[in-house]
C-alpha cells in the first residue's frame, strides 16, 4: 500500500516555519533557498511566496502607520 505524503515543497515550508518560529534564522535561510530552487524548477512559487509572507508577518514590514500626536 502506498503511503500518502505531503508534497516536498509543503514539507520544506513546514520546516521553514518551525525554524523561523524557533529563532533558528540560519536554518530558516537555508530552507528558504531550498524552496526558491525547488519552486523555480516547478514554475510555481507558492511555497516560497508563503515563506516570504511568514517573514513579513514576523517583522510587520512597513505595515505600521505612524501614530498621530495630539
Amino acid at each position: 500500500m502506498r503511503q500518502c505524503n505531503p508534497p516536498l515543497d509543503r514539507t520544506i515550508l513546514a520546516a521553514f516555519a518551525s525554524a523561523h518560529e524557533a529563532g533558528r534564522l540560519d536554518v530558516a535561510e537555508h530552507l528558504l533557498c531550498t524552496l526558491e530552487c525547488l519552486c523555480s524548477e516547478d514554475g510555481e512559487a507558492n511555497a516560497a511566496e508563503e515563506a516570504y509572507r511568514i517573514i513579513c508577518r514576523a517583522c510587520d514590514c512597513g505595515n505600521k502607520r505612524p501614530k498621530h500626536r495630539a
